[in-house]
C-alpha cells in the first residue's frame, strides 16, 4: 500500500493505492481517495468502512514497436508542442472534467475543490501537445515518461464541440507518432470505463486493455 498526503487550500486528502480493503484498517485520515484492483466483493466491504464507490478505470496499452498504423492519416487538425497556453489548458480541463474522480475527490461533486486540484495538475504538466482550430486551442494532451522506452498519457481533453470532428484522434495520433519516431516501444493510458468515446479512440488506435481499478472516496 502507498499513501500520498495532498493539500488543496484547506482540504487535506490522503491519496491511497491499496491491494484490498483490509490494508486500510487503522487509517484515521479524515478525507481519503483509494484506488484498488476492481473486485465486486470489495464494493460492499468498502461501503461498510464508509467509502463511496466513485469510478472504475482501466489501463490501455499500445505496442508501438509492433504497430503498423499510419498515424498521419488520423491527424486532421493542427497539432503542435505546447508553448505556454496553460490558462487555455485549464479552461478546457474545467469544461471537460466536470465529474472526473481524479479531481472530484469528495463523494458529492465539488467544483470549487476540483478546480484547485486541476490547477495544480495543469501547473505540473510536462510534455504537452496542443490541438488548434484556426487560431484557437481546442484541446491538449500531456505525456509522461515511465521507463526508458514507454510513455503514459497523463492528461488529455478536447472541447466537446470539436470531439466528433476528430480533434481528440488528432492529438492521440500525433503523440503516438512522435513516440514511435523517437524509438519508444509502448504508450499507455488509464481511462474511466464511463468514458466510452475515449475507450473507442484507444480501440481505433490498436490498444489492448488490462488491470481495471476501482476508485473509492470517503469524507470525514
Amino acid at each position: 500500500m502507498t499513501c500520498e498526503p495532498q493539500i488543496y487550500g484547506d482540504f487535506e486528502l490522503l491519496n491511497i493505492s491499496a491491494n484490498n480493503p483490509a490494508e486500510l484498517d487503522g487509517l484515521e485520515a479524515k478525507n481519503m481517495r483509494v484506488e484498488m484492483p476492481a473486485d465486486v466483493r470489495y464494493v460492499s466491504e468498502m461501503a461498510k468502512r464508509g467509502f463511496y464507490f466513485g469510478d472504475r478505470t482501466i489501463g490501455a496499452s499500445i505496442n508501438l514497436a509492433k504497430s503498423t498504423f499510419d498515424y498521419n492519416r488520423f491527424i486532421r487538425f493542427d497539432v503542435r508542442n505546447a508553448d505556454g497556453k496553460t490558462d487555455r489548458i485549464y479552461e478546457i480541463a474545467c469544461e471537460c472534467f466536470e465529474q472526473d474522480r481524479r479531481f472530484h475527490v469528495r463523494p458529492e461533486l465539488d467544483s470549487k475543490l476540483a478546480s484547485l486540484i486541476l490547477k495544480q495538475w495543469v501547473k505540473e504538466l510536462g510534455c504537452a501537445y496542443l490541438c488548434w482550430h484556426k487560431d484557437r486551442v481546442v484541446g491538449f494532451l500531456d505525456v509522461e515518461c515511465c521507463g526508458e522506452d514507454s510513455q503514459f498519457v497523463h492528461l488529455a481533453a478536447v472541447e466537446p464541440k470539436y470531439q466528433a470532428a476528430g480533434a481528440a484522434m488528432s492529438l492521440y495520433a500525433y503523440a503516438f507518432k512522435v513516440a514511435k519516431e523517437n524509438g519508444l516501444k509502448k504508450l499507455m493510458g488509464r481511462v474511466s470505463t464511463r468514458n466510452v468515446s475515449a475507450l473507442n479512440l484507444y480501440v481505433a488506435l490498436g490498444a489492448t486493455f488490462e488491470k481495471p481499478v476501482d476508485v473509492y472516496l470517503r469524507e470525514g
